[in-house]
């Protein structure tokens, strides 16, 4: 009989996908709602206990995630209910751990995925997870530089003085908008740490797309190769 547990750890790249996507829409949905943080907390809430489920059984990068994730939820609740101010020490920390928790779980998942040798929808789950991890991770980077030095992005004038979680959802949109190489302009960086990142962000994507995509076709052909020779090989 086939648990609920090893549904979810057969499935965890699909509910990882499922989890982020269901972030991005619901915190884009509730920008206007009067208890968008508590429900941004819980949406954020469920990205993270799926984030450290698609940690393969080691016992010390289990308890790395999960020591890093608490510590996220827990700084991530506190600056919601006591309204920690844009800038203090407390959000920089939040947004710290937060970074390192991300670049983890992104590194955990593409290792993870570069692995498989036979191409299956676990792997393309996994490879579109990694992707959103490196754009949403780049989010908070360029949170943290905003409140280190609100003079290193230029923001339209509507954009600015608004909360955290609308900051952002402004820095998500940036962030992937900088990944895919669209550059709508609205948002730009002006100091040079800003840039830097920002290109370098727009390097990964490009160099992800077409190196991590190549290795999938390439992976995908060779096994539907030794398929047919195969079938060959039994007439």
């Amino acid at each position: 009989m086939i648990t609920f547990n090893r549904i979810l750890q057969r499935n965890r790249y699909f509910f990882l996908l499922l989890s982020l996507v269901l972030f991005f829409i619901t915190s884009a949905v509730i920008a206007d709602f009067n208890q968008k943080l508590f429900i941004f907390g819980i949406v954020f809430s469920i990205v993270l206990v799926f984030s450290v489920y698609i940690i393969e059984h080691n016992f010390l990068l289990l308890l790395t995630g999960s020591v890093l994730a608490v510590a996220v939820l827990l700084s991530n609740y506190y600056s919601i209910v006591f309204h920690a101010k844009p800038g203090s020490s407390f959000i920089m920390f939040e947004y710290g751990v937060t970074i390192i928790f991300f670049i983890t779980v992104s590194y955990l998942t593409l290792s993870s995925v570069m692995r498989d040798k036979i191409i299956t929808s676990s792997t393309l789950y996994g490879a579109i997870c990694s992707y959103l991890l490196i754009g949403l991770t780049y989010s908070f980077w360029y949170m943290l530089m905003y409140d280190l030095n609100p003079a290193a992005f230029h923001l339209p004038e509507h954009l600015t003085g608004y909360n955290a979680d609308i900051r952002l959802q402004n820095f998500i949109y940036y962030s992937y908008v900088t990944m895919s190489t669209l550059g709508y302009g609205d948002i730009t960086p002006v100091s040079y740490l800003a840039k830097t990142t920002a290109w370098l962000e727009s390097v990964i994507g490009q160099i992800y797309l077409t190196v991590w995509i190549a290795r999938l076709v390439g992976l995908n052909i060779a096994h539907r190769t030794m398929q047919v020779e195969g079938k060959k090989d039994e007439r």
